[in-house]
């Protein structure tokens, strides 16, 4: 009996440990891996993500995908920033012999077309050509970098957007029971492309290897998993035209299950913590490709495409954006085409008209998509006239800057809309009036010449005026006019419930009483207010506003469904989905007692829910839609 018990021990943690697995640096994706990844919705009620345990069993097998896409893993130095990067490095004192090393020290995998960067949406400008950079190294994946191509006076530059603190994702190996944490922060500050916006993130991730065993996805049955779950703490901050917006702080949760030798997790389910519940939204999972309807879209590399003035031409890569395919065929315009990916193709000058035919082969019969993408390419010995004005929305008496970006061009000509000009390469001027002006300019070298006309917008110091005082009958509705802003003007109401929108310029006021409304305006030149009066004649009518306590209007936040229960006698009523700023998200008839309504593809955000009967009468719930 002495010698059985230590053999018992060794054979049960001999066994008891085959099923964990160890996920090594060496099993996360590589340069040129690509991986197919469908995403699923989830509504509530739905799978279980929080359940865990070791050597246990996961079943997400009947998760229906909605969409598809390939994530694509490449060198970063094809990624189309490594010589902005370098060159800013040089121009910031990093030295030209030294910036060259550097870069290859910072990232060594970067992943094409990242949908991981919500905060782009923010933007006042252009984005495209997502390039998220990784340094896969030394027992980690970070994140130290992102690339993006922002639009500047019809122009789209190259940003490298290098993290104050660098985002470490994993920690290798990663094994069970592992807790870690990192830390992450940036600053993005828009100001030099003519857009008055500063955005600020920080971040912590802290990540906790929570159990192990088999999971079931659509895709396949994986024996030896490890599951991790993430937890990520965001809090950013804007600033728009000096004014920095309340910080807007998130709770994100994932988890992820992770097969040995799968260079990405298995299956990720992605969401929030809303008052310290989590609600899971979306779920990634590893793939075949399958018959979802492709949708072709493409971008070009560079985007300003100059003919080299050595050879004549010019080299142009095409970035495949599409979704739900498998097979291309592309038409570059000059009479060639390719069946490859992302081709490369070699242009003389002149506009041509490329075209892309996405299919996806699963189908029977094959589904295909087509785009259309006008390409120019510019002679480099030919004018071309381009310029851009700060600031971006520029008051009376303001020295407005018009910054030259012309190719090829040594005489100019300026007509600023207000009958002054000038012949300096980039002026300053300052307008006396608010309005609109067009403002052309000519480049010209020789015989040769361009111009570029458009148009600036001058504001005035606000003067808010919220419109005339009125008198309604009770039960009835005003709509109301504020106006005195000028050009981009901002409208915010004080809140009140008895008003259809309060971040709009014309809400519906429904009082039950005499209101003072109190309209704040504001633009780029500064702010003013006003007050409205609306009386109500309480004797003109002896019906009031829908009885709010009827409704019963649940889960609030919401993802994709909401549902509306009403407890009074059986009338028909109209439900109508506003957004804060009055626009109709949709409008549907409610006669039952409960009724579950679907917004799918909704934004996060605050909502207006409008419930009206044939009486006219009206009443008002907020919702929110959550990630």
């Amino acid at each position: 009996m002495n010698k059985f018990f230590p053999f018992l021990f060794l054979f049960i943690s001999y066994f008891g440990a085959v099923g964990q697995i160890s996920y090594l640096q060496t099993d996360f994706a590589s340069v040129g891996e690509s991986f197919v990844v469908s995403t699923a919705t989830v509504t509530p009620g739905g799978p279980d993500f929080v359940q865990t345990g070791t050597n246990f069993s996961w079943d997400y097998g009947n998760l229906v995908p909605n969409t598809q896409e390939t994530r694509s893993y490449i060198d970063p130095d094809n990624g189309g920033y490594q010589t902005s990067w370098i060159t800013d490095c040089i121009f910031n004192g990093g030295g030209i012999f030294a910036c060259p090393g550097k870069w290859n020290d910072l990232t060594n995998l970067a992943l094409e077309n990242d949908d991981n960067t919500s905060f782009l949406n923010l933007l006042p400008v252009g984005v495209s050509n997502i390039v998220t950079h990784y340094d896969k190294d030394n027992g980690l994946l970070r994140e130290p970098m992102l690339g993006m191509s922002v639009g500047a006076g019809g122009l789209s530059l190259p940003i490298p957007l290098n993290y104050d603190i660098p985002d470490t994702i994993y920690r290798f190996p990663i094994d069970y029971l592992d807790v870690d944490s990192s830390e992450k922060a940036f600053s993005l500050d828009l100001t030099g492309f003519g857009a008055d916006f500063i955005y600020d993130l920080k971040q912590k991730r802290v990540n906790t290897v929570e159990g192990w065993g088999e999971i079931i996805t659509p895709y396949d049955t994986f024996p030896n998993t490890l599951k991790m779950r993430t937890v990520i703490y965001h809090q950013d901050s804007t600033t728009i035209g000096g004014n920095t917006l309340p910080a807007n702080i998130t709770t994100e949760v994932q988890y992820s299950w992770f097969d040995k030798g799968t260079g990405i997790p298995v299956l990720v389910a992605k969401g929030l913590l809303v008052a310290g519940v989590e609600v899971i939204t979306s779920v990634d999972f590893l793939d075949s490709v399958r018959c979802f309807t492709p949708n072709a879209a493409f971008l070009s590399n560079p985007l300003l495409v100059i003919v080299d003035p050595i050879s004549g031409n010019a080299d142009v890569n095409f970035a495949n954006l599409s979704q739900n395919a498998d097979t291309y065929k592309w038409y570059f315009g000059d009479g060639d085409s390719s069946t490859q990916v992302n081709p490369s193709h070699t242009y003389s000058g002149g506009l041509y008209s490329v075209s892309l035919i996405a299919c996806n082969s699963i189908c029977d019969p094959l589904e295909c998509d087509t785009t259309n993408f006008p390409l120019l390419v510019i002679d480099s010995s030919a004018v071309v006239a381009n310029w851009t004005s700060s600031p971006n929305n520029p008051c009376v008496g303001d020295s407005i800057s018009f910054n030259n970006f012309s190719f090829n061009g040594d005489t100019y000509f300026w007509d600023f809309g207000d009958g002054n000009t000038s012949t300096q390469a980039s002026p300053k001027h300052a307008y006396q009036a608010g309005g609109t002006y067009t403002v052309t300019m000519v480049a010209s070298s020789g015989n040769k010449s361009d111009s570029s006309a458009q148009a600036v917008s001058v504001n005035a110091q606000p003067i808010a005026f919220a419109g005339n005082d009125t008198t309604i009958a009770l039960g009835q509705s005003v709509t109301l006019q504020a106006s005195g802003g000028g050009f981009g003007a901002n409208y915010t109401w004080d809140f009140s419930a008895t008003l259809s929108c309060i971040l709009c310029n014309n809400p519906l006021a429904t009082p039950t009483q005499t209101t003072d409304y109190i309209v704040v305006v504001s633009n780029s030149c500064g702010t003013d207010r006003d007050t409205v009066t609306v009386r109500v004649d309480s004797a003109s009518s002896g019906i009031g506003q829908i009885d709010r306590s009827q409704w019963s209007i649940y889960p609030n936040p919401f993802t994709d469904k909401l549902v509306i229960e009403y407890s009074g006698q059986s009338e028909r009523f109209e439900m109508t989905l506003l957004t804060l700023t009055g626009q109709e998200i949709k409008t549907w008839e409610f006669s039952s007692i409960k009724e579950e309504v679907y917004f799918p593809g909704l934004k996060p955000g605050m909502y207006l829910l409008k419930i009206s009967n044939r009486s006219g009468l009206t009443a008002f719930s907020k919702v929110i839609r959550s990630h």
